[in-house]
């Protein structure tokens, strides 16, 4: 027993079935941070096991028995579906006028439904029959909507061919199958009026009326098809927007995610169209039912592409080989859609839902591992999840009539699509985050490259200027540097930093690397660079004055301070260099000198910490005034005369100079290299101050 026979039975027992009110409808308060799981899936099950077609939400239902239904002259207010047993006759393509005179009719079968699975004759999934119903007092001005039957009608009213869809016939080669919705005006009758519906299938595996044959006036009829067309090219066009973006995405940034969701946006919008009101006819009005129906069996191949997207967000948790598993299978599955005739490839549902719900299975199971390993939107994604497992439940119970519901993947991948732009807005959002970061950074590197270059400069400009043959080189003698008086004297051709320092003295210097050949002394010294160990070499000549004082003034030129005169300060020969003996210096000289000498140390320290500039000094421990020229450049004016004996003030104020060198110190939160030498400085200065 079926489950209209179940139906009609209970009411002639004098039952009845409760039903919901128009005003009945569950909205369910969904916290997102604590019950957004319990309720979403609560009420996607119910969305999947019972889900209102666009129609059903203002649709009556009138329930047949035997053929005939009485409804009693009513005006319809709202479309009303003729469900239940209708009158079947098999293996006869009938006229109302040929079933006038028969008897008796064969059997009852239920609409919608398959003929295939009616009791206790199962009939041929391929074969002919004539539906027939009787509404007794009709209404006035009826109209009737069928989307259509598999896979060929012709509907009469009374003695009338009202309309026809593909055409009727006994065998393959004299039936034509075609799908296309239907408005039919039945009219207006006063007693009763008679429905026979011929159908024919040659192509699906399950014949009959599978669609609700709904009732009602023009108007009413009209505006919801309307709707409906309406809601299905919104979904349309939202998948190809999507699809599109996604594209454009993949073509610019070759991301393979973004690929995948595309072709799945492109596939889902191609059931979309192969569905319902079946929107591709309007722009391909020749298009064949077995094209049809390969193209909305190719688009299941969508699902196998969101498995692969699936894989890309979550590459450490979705398994390769079940995807490749799923993916090939439904590759073959696409195969023999292609390939194998119309009433073959049909049966190949089975297995597509099959699919389906592996892919369910296995995107569920792996959504549940991402929220609990705490992955980046893999709760926004599960729950996209979530919605699409719910509709495509419903659809494969759908298709397998078990419930009677419309298409529900479209609305569900709509869903998925707000979610999926949720997704997108966070990664974009990620994304301008760490480009902000990242340009914060490389600005920072930049001015400290600058600042670096500038000293470079600085310091080059002062070895220059130094009378005295200077070279510093590696560990391993790769020369780093050497300065213009050492090319002159050793007469350097060439970039000598591409040699060796030890060799090139050995060969063009004398035989060994202490003594020249001109009775000059090479002396050797270590340094520590950042960890790294540095050969200074220096070559002193006999006979011949040093100016050192020249390098200090390369800095104040550089400085925009006046030049002061040059006074030698190291005048010797090589034998009376040992013999130097040091003068006494002034005590407010020799504070003027340490105060000096502990802002220059507090100021290199400070850059070679935090990799800021002197002003950046100056401004952040407000202890100097930094101003800025017209043209852009700024100026520490009071800070950089603390920066030279010559230029101190004349009372000078050491509690800024003391105050600078305790930020310096402070600033950094460890020992660093030079720290302790810093400090004791200070230490040093305050006695003296």
């Amino acid at each position: 027993m079926t489950i209209y026979e179940s139906r009609c039975f209970f009411r002639r027992q004098g039952g009845s079935f409760p039903r919901l009110s128009k005003e009945t409808t569950f909205y369910p308060m969904l916290n997102v941070s604590k019950g957004a799981w319990l309720f979403s899936v609560l009420g996607l099950l119910l969305f999947g096991c019972r889900m209102p077609t666009p129609m059903e939400y203002s649709i009556d239902k009138a329930y047949v028995e035997h053929g005939r239904i009485d409804l009693g002259h009513r005006v319809l207010t709202a479309p009303l579906a003729l469900e239940g047993m209708w009158e079947f006759h098999w293996d006869t393509l009938a006229t109302p006028e040929v079933l006038a005179h028969i008897p008796a009719p064969h059997h009852y079968a239920p609409v919608p439904g398959s003929w295939e699975l009616f009791e206790p004759r199962a009939f041929s999934k391929t074969g002919y029959g004539t539906y027939r119903l009787v509404i007794v007092n009709p209404p006035p001005d009826l109209h009737l909507f069928l989307l259509h039957a598999r896979c060929a009608y012709s509907l009469y009213v009374n003695d009338r061919l009202a309309a026809s869809n593909g055409l009727v016939g006994e065998s393959a080669k004299s039936a034509y199958a075609e799908y296309r919705p239907e408005l039919i005006t039945l009219g207006s009758y006063k007693d009763s009026v008679e429905l026979v519906i011929q159908v024919s299938n040659f192509t699906h595996r399950a014949g009959g009326i599978a669609n609700q044959v709904v009732i009602g006036s023009e108007a009413v009829l009209s505006e919801i098809r309307t709707n409906s067309m309406i809601l299905d090219a919104l979904m349309v066009g939202a998948f190809l927007l999507f699809g599109v973006y996604h594209l454009i995405l993949f073509a610019l940034h070759r991301d393979t995610s973004s690929l995948c969701f595309g072709s799945f946006c492109f596939f889902m919008a191609l059931r979309t169209m192969t569905m319902g009101e079946i929107l591709i006819k309007n722009m391909v009005p020749n298009l064949g039912a077995e094209t049809l129906l390969r193209l909305e069996y190719s688009a299941l191949f969508g699902f196998s592409l969101f498995i692969i997207y699936e894989r890309q967000l979550f590459p450490k948790i979705v398994n390769r080989v079940g995807v490749l598993s799923v993916v090939s299978f439904n590759v073959v599955l696409l195969v023999m859609t292609w390939l194998l005739p119309a009433p073959l490839f049909t049966h190949t549902v089975i297995f597509w839902q099959l699919s389906c719900l592996l892919i369910i299975l296995f995107g569920s199971y792996d959504c549940v591992v991402a929220v609990r390993r705490r992955v980046p939107d893999a709760k926004v994604f599960s729950l996209g999840v979530v919605v699409i497992v719910m509709s495509g439940m419903n659809d494969i119970l759908r298709v397998s009539g078990i419930v009677h519901t419309f298409e529900t993947v479209p609305l569900a991948i709509s869903i998925i699509l707000i979610f999926q732009s949720m997704i997108l807005s966070r990664h974009f959002l990620r994304a301008v985050t760490s480009v902000r970061t990242l340009s914060s950074e490389l600005e920072q590197k930049t001015k400290r490259e600058r600042e670096l270059r500038r000293l470079q400069l600085c310091l080059q400009g002062m070895l220059d200027s130094v009378d005295v043959a200077l070279a510093a080189s590696l560990e391993d003698g790769h020369v780093l540097f050497c300065n213009v008086r050492f090319r002159q004297e050793y007469e350097v051709v060439g970039d000598l930093q591409a040699s060796n320092i030890q060799e090139y003295l050995h060969t063009n210097v004398g035989a060994g690397p202490w003594l020249g050949t001109r009775g000059e002394s090479i002396t050797q010294s270590e340094m520590d660079m950042d960890g790294e160990i540095v050969q200074i070499y220096l070559a002193l000549f006999p006979n011949k004055s040093y100016d050192v004082q020249s390098a200090r003034d390369v800095v104040r030129q550089w400085e925009g301070l006046p030049v002061q005169p040059v006074t030698p300060l190291l005048t010797a020969s090589q034998d009376a260099l040992s013999e130097q003996v040091p003068v006494a210096q002034d005590p407010e000289q020799a504070k003027r000198a340490l105060g000096v000498e502990l802002l220059n140390a507090s100021l290199q320290f400070w850059v070679s910490t935090t990799g800021k500039s002197k002003f950046d000094l100056a401004r952040e421990s407000e202890l100097w005034r930094v101003d800025v020229n017209p043209d852009g450049w700024e100026r520490a004016r009071t800070l950089d005369r603390y920066l030279d004996e010559a230029t101190v003030p004349e009372h000078p104020r050491w509690r800024n100079v003391v105050k600078a060198a305790e930020f310096v110190l402070s600033y950094s939160a460890e020992k660093r290299p030079g720290w302790d030498d810093l400090h004791a400085r200070l230490l040093a200065f305050r006695k003296v101050v």
